[in-house]
């Protein structure tokens, strides 16, 4: 189940599991392993919720093979690339 935390209406953490993944301040990212990201819908992601799935987190440094973002929100199109049937935005991070 995902459940989001909001502090004075704006995300704050994603709650995913047993686990609470705070949104970071500058980018509005969400980091998480790729390992939390089962047992849900896509469509259960809030809107303003973006989330950068990494291979693991071990203390302060964080694993990535691939640099990607995924959203829900509707976002203008230009390096993203739209996936068909769920409306899932996966763009670069820059």
């Amino acid at each position: 189940m995902v459940k989001v935390r909001r502090m004075d209406d704006e995300p704050a953490s994603l709650h995913i599991g047993q686990q609470d993944f705070e949104v970071e301040e500058e980018t509005g990212y969400v980091t998480e392993p790729k390992e939390f990201l089962t047992g849900f819908r896509l469509s259960d992601i809030p809107a303003d919720i973006i989330i950068k799935p990494v291979d693991r987190i071990e203390g302060h440094t964080i694993h990535i093979t691939n640099d990607v973002a995924f959203s829900l929100r509707p976002r203008p199109f230009g390096l993203e690339t739209l996936l068909a049937d769920r409306s899932v935005l996966i763009h670069p991070v820059v």
